[in-house]
């Protein structure tokens, strides 16, 4: 839905660059189309399906699922059904964030299974494990900074405030 947005507003991309990367996408073809969508942008070029499907493919040719050779690669075909389903135009934020935040469980869901499989390992020494945990904590934490940034400044401000009503709560 971020990237129908995108299409149908191309300027929203300037709302969600400086903190989504590409990397946020659970699917790599989804990444890689926004990718392409960055670059057109960034060269002043139209982003229509034609474009963006014709770029993302320039770029990075579709890698084949496990299911049968399939790809997820957004064609132009599926990018003109986007474009044209009427998704609310001006709120690529909302998805970019929705993005991001999936990224956040992926990628801690992720770091705790590779640290309880290292922390099974008997031969592995404590040092080791714990520089592993600290590096993996500042993978997610580089994220979370970036969901942040993400949200308007207005919610910011009353999250905020609300955070700050909760201490007097605690302190009384």
């Amino acid at each position: 839905m971020l990237l129908a947005c995108v299409l149908r507003t191309p300027g929203q991309l300037d709302d969600v660059r400086t903190w989504l990367d590409p990397d946020d996408f659970t699917i790599p073809d989804r990444g890689a189309c926004y990718q392409a969508a960055l670059d057109l942008h960034d060269r002043g070029e139209p982003i229509d399906p034609v474009t963006l499907a014709w770029e993302t493919r320039r770029q990075a040719p579709p890698q084949p699922t496990e299911e049968a050779g399939e790809t997820t690669a957004l064609d132009s075909e599926r990018l003109m059904q986007l474009y044209g389903d009427g998704y609310p135009a001006q709120v690529a934020p909302y998805y970019g964030r929705q993005i991001l935040e999936s990224s956040i469980r992926t990628t801690t869901a992720q770091a705790a299974r590779d640290l309880k499989t290292l922390a099974a390992q008997p031969s592995i020494p404590p040092a080791d494990l714990l520089s592993a945990a600290a590096h993996r904590i500042d993978q997610v934490s580089h994220q979370e900074s970036r969901w942040h940034g993400s949200r308007p400044t207005e919610s910011r401000d009353s999250e905020q405030s609300a955070e700050q009503q909760a201490d007097i709560g605690r302190t009384l």
